[in-house]
């Protein structure tokens, strides 16, 4: 039998590379029904997710409606699987008239 108090959650720590200026704004877990044939999480899902997560800091901002209208890049540097914990930071690069741009990146701590 274990001791319940002598376990230490998990504490999530924020990726070292990640801009001191973004924000965490989204966290969420990939679900079977969100994969591909060959079991990795669909890129277009993850691209959907990158959406939210890139609407947050706008909304807040323009308090309102809010659309996106480009995506400048999109780099997926290693699939992500279902249980995967997936952040997304984001932080405010640039603020016009009618627009705001949003870098966000998103880190994966794996089936934790």
């Amino acid at each position: 039998m274990s001791d319940e108090s002598s376990r230490k959650p998990t504490v999530l720590r924020r990726p070292d590379s990640v801009h001191e200026d973004a924000e965490l704004v989204l966290r969420v877990f990939p679900m079977p029904a969100d994969s591909n044939a060959n079991g990795d999480i669909f890129g277009g899902w993850v691209m959907a997710q990158v959406d939210v997560a890139g609407a947050v800091l706008p909304m807040r901002i323009a308090k309102g409606r809010i659309a996106t209208v480009a995506v400048n890049e999109f780099l997926f540097k290693q699939p992500v699987s279902v249980g995967d914990l997936l952040s997304f930071y984001a932080r405010v690069t640039r603020i016009g008239r009618s627009s705001v741009t949003v870098h966000v990146e998103v880190w994966a701590e794996r089936n934790p």
